[in-house]
């Protein structure tokens, strides 16, 4: 099992973390271990396990989706599989990538649902909110709302409609300067 351990992106040295499962092939992306493992060292049975969650140009992120502790559930390592986070640090980082949809070249299908549930929000897309989104004019947006807005809309692995787009504008943390006046009316009417 030594043989798939990952290494520290500091000292070169092996961590607790070790390859499992099969490899997951991203088309145009690259190829990955499913999951990352950490072991008991008496007996060597598996004592966690974190599946491949999202990945970026820089960084590869797998969660352990049973752990409820975010400073531990979140493991990040480079493109080169060395260990860069294995604390907050990499959840902080996990979770502003997906918050933000900056960056990422792929997510699985657990993350893309977090996503949708905490930042797109659908089940508070009625069909009144939804007109009132479509009929948003895009350029009236300020500068880091369009960031966000057009990262949901555009970018990413997942492409999301214009309401929804609009929808993880307003979920997203952003200072309350940076909102203009058009999404604090819709978020008004949503509160």
């Amino acid at each position: 099992m030594k043989k798939n351990a990952i290494k520290s992106r500091n000292s070169n040295e092996p961590t607790e973390y070790y390859k499992a499962g099969d490899i997951f092939t991203i088309p145009g992306i690259g190829e990955f271990p499913s999951s990352l493992q950490t072991l008991w060292e008496e007996d060597d049975e598996v004592r966690r396990t974190f599946k491949l969650s999202a990945v970026t140009a820089d960084f590869i992120y797998y969660a352990d989706e049973e752990e409820g502790d975010g400073n531990g559930n979140t493991v990040m390592l480079n493109k080169q599989m060395e260990l860069v986070s294995d604390n907050y640090f990499g959840f902080n980082d996990f979770v502003g990538v997906v918050e933000k949809n900056e960056g990422l070249l792929w997510i699985s299908d657990a993350v893309e649902y977090w996503q949708r549930e905490e930042f797109v929000k659908p089940q508070l897309i009625t069909p009144e909110i939804e007109d009132l989104l479509n009929e948003l004019d895009v350029e009236k947006l300020t500068d880091k709302e369009k960031t966000v807005y057009f990262r949901y809309r555009y970018s990413g692995p997942v492409k999301y409609t214009k309401a929804e787009a609009l929808m993880a504008v307003m979920s997203v943390e952003l200072d309350q300067e940076d909102y203009s006046n058009q999404l604090t009316a819709i978020t008004d009417i949503l509160k």
